[in-house]
């Protein structure tokens, strides 16, 4: 490296280097008034002070990035580890919840099976009794009522008649009364419009 400066020849000057290092710089030759300094141990210094604070530096930020990473890398392992250990304990649990809930349903369910072979001759019995008291009622109510009430009926509307002769009207005449009378009691509605 050479600086440049206009001073006369023969005299030396100290010299500030860029890393604040004083030198002393010979004169070199003289160049239209111009003095070029020859500096040759301060540039090799400033080479090899900036290669060491550029490696003490990069250095510097691995040490840092591997420090970081590292801590960063073992909260995640440790929390990873610790959800691991949550989880196997919530499986635990869940697998404990299941074998009680499926001993408990099991026992319900031959509870039940229990029951119901205690029960199933018994509830079958009810129903035919059931069905045989609905049998016989219904058998009385047709014997008794409905039997004789289709009987009527039907004695009232498809036998036939008698042809009408003299000796039957006042027969005739008491049927049209009655029949007259069911009317106003069946609201003026023939018993035919049912």
């Amino acid at each position: 490296m050479r600086l440049l400066c206009k001073v006369p020849v023969g005299k030396c000057y100290c010299v500030r280097t860029l890393s604040n290092d004083i030198e002393k710089a010979d004169i070199e030759k003289v160049e239209n008034t111009k003095i070029v300094y020859k500096l040759p141990d301060v540039l090799q210094r400033i080479e090899d002070i900036s290669t060491d604070r550029i490696n003490s530096m990069r250095l510097s930020l691995e040490a840092k990035f591997d420090g970081k990473f590292s801590a960063l890398e073992g909260k995640f392992d440790g929390k990873f580890t610790a959800l691991e250990g949550k989880f196997s304990g919530l499986e635990a649990k869940v697998d404990c919840i299941n074998t009680a809930l499926e001993g408990k349903f099991s026992g319900l369910e031959k509870n039940l099976e229990g029951k119901m072979s205690g029960y199933s001759w018994v509830q079958s019995f009810k129903n035919g009794l059931f069905l045989l008291f609905s049998g016989v009622f219904l058998k009385i109510f047709w014997d008794s009522f409905l039997k004789q009430f289709l009987q009527k009926m039907y004695n009232r509307y498809f036998e036939t008649t008698e042809p009408q002769t003299v000796a039957n009207q006042p027969v005739l005449a008491e049927l049209v009364k009655l029949e007259k009378k069911s009317d106003n009691f069946n609201g003026g509605k023939k018993d035919s419009e049912y």
